[in-house]
């Protein structure tokens, strides 16, 4: 019986590790040159997937080089969820709390992309999503993605 309690938490460990894709949420404020970055990165251990949030403010000026990002790209590690759901409240809960509205069709959003976390990703535009059902949809898509096939 011992046999198989290790062959089930074996075979439950064979897919631990963090995603090599990532949610990267951009704020970016151009008057101060700050630019706050939270990563979602979705993480198996004993077969659970949860997702661990990491964030960094910077200063930037236009965009991310690459002596910048080797040097300076530490984020801190902040906190974890168990759900998706939990994780994409956070990120529209962050993007009502840094937003000033210009008017009153103004609403927040959470400036929003996902890949390997790269240079090439940080300095991506964004896509902009306004509510939580599609920031989780964008975050459980995460899970799907493989690496390119090389033909």
């Amino acid at each position: 019986m011992e046999d198989l309690a290790q062959t089930v938490m074996d075979q439950l460990r064979v897919n631990d590790g963090a995603s090599p894709f990532v949610a990267l949420a951009t704020w970016k404020n151009y008057r101060t040159d700050q630019w706050y970055h939270v990563v979602i990165v979705p993480v198996t251990n004993n077969g659970t997937m949860s997702y661990n949030v990491e964030t960094l403010q910077w200063t930037v000026y236009r965009s991310v080089d690459q002596h910048q990002f080797d040097q300076d790209w530490k984020p801190e590690k902040l906190c974890n969820f168990a759900t998706v759901e939990q994780a994409a409240q956070f990120l529209m809960s962050t993007a009502k709390s840094r937003h000033h509205a210009n008017k009153n069709t103004d609403l927040p959003y959470v400036p929003f992309s996902i890949g390997t976390l790269t240079l090439e990703l940080i300095n991506k535009p964004p896509m902009e999503l306004e509510n939580v059902e599609g920031i989780t949809h964008m975050i459980e898509i995460l899970a799907h993605m493989r690496p390119p096939v090389e033909v």
